[in-house]
C-alpha cells in the first residue's frame, strides 16, 4: 500500500470549496462588470425575445396558407386565391414602404468595373 505522507516542505492542498461559496466570493466582481451595462443587457434580452417571436411568423403563415387557402377549395378542384391575395397585398405593400431604404448615395456598378 502506498503511503499518503507528504514529502518534507510540501504544503497540503486546500480542499475544493463548493461552487456556491466560490460564486459568493466572485459575485461583487461580476456585479461590478454587469452593473454599468444593465440597460444594454436588458435591451439585448428583449431583442432576443423579439427575434424568437419573429421566428414563429413563418410557421404560422404557412399554417394559414395550408389550412385556409389550399385546404378549403371548392369541389370542382379550383383553388381561389383572389380573396387571400387581396387581403395580403395591402400589408405587403405597407411593409415594403416602411422598411425600404432610401439609397440616395447608391451608385450601381458599371459593367466594366470588376
Amino acid at each position: 500500500m502506498a503511503s499518503t505522507a507528504l514529502p518534507s516542505g510540501a504544503v497540503p492542498a486546500k480542499p475544493k470549496r463548493p461552487v456556491t461559496e466560490r460564486l459568493r466570493d466572485l459575485w461583487p466582481d461580476i456585479w461590478a462588470l454587469v452593473r454599468p451595462r444593465r440597460k444594454l443587457l436588458l435591451m439585448g434580452f428583449v431583442l432576443i425575445i423579439i427575434s424568437r417571436l419573429c421566428g414563429l411568423v413563418l410557421p404560422a403563415s404557412s399554417r394559414y396558407l395550408i389550412d385556409d387557402v389550399i385546404g378549403k377549395h371548392d369541389p370542382s378542384g379550383h383553388i381561389h386565391f383572389e380573396r387571400e391575395i387581396n387581403n395580403l397585398l395591402p400589408g405587403s405593400v405597407s411593409m415594403l414602404v416602411v422598411f425600404s431604404d432610401d439609397d440616395e448615395d447608391f451608385e450601381p456598378a458599371s459593367p466594366t468595373s470588376r
